[in-house]
């Protein structure tokens, strides 16, 4: 009798320390994703990371299957018998494309079995873990302490008077005049805004601040001494204070802070509003991403449309700015006829591009891009720039191929990035720069990362094309699936499945009447078919 299964015995070694493995025994009927989850658990890493299988080795290639695979790539949801896989053969597995952990998967053995067994873990040596040292900084090193008589006010008065007028600005709206306000009627303004109008605090405040805020009104304590930054934030609005001296780092909080707040937070509706608004935020900087420059009111039309919201005009520029406030990621400025623009760049860049724009009766008819909900998400679930082709290429060769340090890899990604979007022309100076941080790194400025930052310039998008790649750019229709040319085209693309939605459920229901009454016409004529038995 044939067998049904082929049975994989895999040895999974970390590669910096070949004395940590684990064996693995594993079915052919199941996937990578499958292999992933019991490699995962053997090791006890957790599973909220991407990752990839290659064939060859580790860089990212035609024969690697990635987690999330873009554009014909190939997926790990993908039988492992699939894979042809033979004794002896070498493969890899990346997980996290951060911490970049590489475990080299060799088969051992491959038997056949007449019935399914679930993957398993069959010898283990060796232990790591994922986040070394994390647990000792956890819960030596930071303490929480929930102070009755601490008020919010009591926080806000330590402030200095100047930076309490930034808040204030932030909190409520950029354009308001400031001159002749006494600092205290400041303060007490920001207590009133915090303590009575929770929701407008949720509105606004960015992600990492809500998880801390989350944390500290819960009573959680998931902080490190790295987090003093973040922490301030919350501390200039009186949420909490931080206090540290040799042996400890200490966490104040007001008593009035959690009585507001957890049980805004532990609300069912609230809790779905805040959801949404923090998708708000991470769309609204995708966006920024793609266009580079934008006018407010059609950021605002567009969101409108993708998140199917109807958002306040007023609202959203308290979203803008108080984003603007916290993470300086781009500016907000009045151009020509006073209309108001938020740019990734900085001004010079920002009207240069807008004066490129305007001298091109094309880019002046030029609409931008408009992408669907579900595009945005799966975007923003990894680095944005990663759909495009060119700039995985380029991010490929550099973390992968020549392996150069963090900082300085992170360096090129961004001047070759910010060099692509605003159309730079001085490609010498660009180039030079690029060469200087590689030979920094001592390695060599060949042609290939020549060719790459070339290829990077076409490939993603411009922002004096309004969020088009230079590929993209005149294409008529869909220019990629979730995707449209216009807000306008977006507009009739929902009406029309819409409309043909409606006509579809009409047609069934249609059909369904017409079957009934040919039922009913049906039994109607052979009624005097009818016995019935009495008994």
């Amino acid at each position: 009798m044939n067998s049904n299964f082929n049975r994989y015995k895999l040895k999974i070694t970390l590669d910096y320390d070949q004395r940590i493995y684990r064996m693995i025994g594993i079915c052919g009927s199941d996937t990578l994703d499958d292999l992933s989850d019991v490699i995962l658990a053997s090791f006890n890493f957790s599973d909220d990371h991407l990752y990839l299988f290659n064939m060859d080795n580790v860089k990212v290639s035609k024969n690697s299957y990635n987690k999330m695979p873009e554009y014909g790539g190939k997926s790990t949801d993908i039988s492992i018998e699939k894979l042809h896989l033979v004794e002896k053969q070498k493969l890899v597995y990346l997980y996290d494309f951060g911490d970049e952990w590489v475990f080299r998967i060799s088969v051992l053995k491959i038997e056949s079995e007449n019935n399914y067994s679930k993957p398993q873990v069959l010898e283990t040596a060796g232990e790591v873990e994922q986040y070394p040292d994390f647990n000792e900084e956890y819960d030596e090193n930071v303490l929480l302490n929930v102070i009755d008589k601490l008020q919010v006010i009591d926080i806000l008065n330590e402030i200095e008077d100047e930076f309490i007028q930034e808040e204030y600005l932030s909190l409520f709206d950029y354009n308001r005049s400031l001159n002749g306000r006494d600092p205290e009627k400041l303060r007490n303004e920001i207590m009133k805004e915090v303590l009575e109008h929770p929701d407008h605090l949720m509105f606004f405040l960015p992600s990492k601040q809500f998880e801390h805020l989350n944390a500290l009104v819960h009573n959680e304590n998931i902080f490190l001494k790295d987090d003093w930054c973040e922490l301030m934030k919350l501390y200039s609005y009186g949420f909490c204070r931080m206090k540290e001296d040799e042996n400890s780092f200490v966490i104040e909080i007001p008593k009035q802070v959690i009585d507001v707040y957890k049980p805004y937070m532990l609300d069912t509706k609230n809790r779905k509003t805040i959801k949404k608004n923090a998708e708000l935020q991470k769309i609204t900087e995708y966006l920024l991403s793609k266009y580079g420059v934008i006018e407010m009111d059609n950021l605002l039309q567009i969101l409108c449309f993708i998140t199917n919201r109807k958002i306040e005009y007023t609202e959203f520029k308290y979203l803008v700015y108080s984003r603007l406030h916290y993470l300086g990621d781009f500016i907000v400025f009045t151009g020509d006829e006073n209309i108001l623009y938020v740019s990734l760049f900085n001004q010079e860049d920002a009207l240069e591009i807008l004066k490129q724009r305007n001298a091109s009766e094309e880019y002046k008819k030029l609409s931008y891009p408009v992408f669907t909900l579900q595009h945005c998400r799966k975007a923003i679930k990894q680095n944005y720039y990663l759909e495009y082709p060119s700039f995985r290429a380029w991010w490929d060769y550099l973390k992968f191929d020549i392996r150069l340090e963090y900082d300085t890899c992170n360096r090129l990604l961004s001047i070759t990035t910010y060099a692509a979007l605003i159309q730079d022309e001085d490609e010498k100076m660009l180039l030079k720069e690029c060469r200087k941080l590689f030979h920094q790194d001592g390695c060599n400025f060949t042609r290939m990362p020549q060719k790459l930052i070339k290829a990077l310039s076409k490939g993603i998008p411009a922002a004096v094309e309004k969020g088009r790649s230079y590929e993209e750019y005149g294409k008529t229709g869909l220019i990629r699936d979730g995707m449209y040319n216009s807000l306008e085209e977006a507009i009739q693309a929902r009406f029309k499945k819409s409309a043909d939605k409606k006509e579809k459920e009409a047609l069934k229901n249609s059909n369904e009447k017409k079957t009934l009454n040919n039922c009913r016409c049906f039994n109607k004529k052979h009624d005097k078919y009818d016995i019935n038995f009495d008994f």
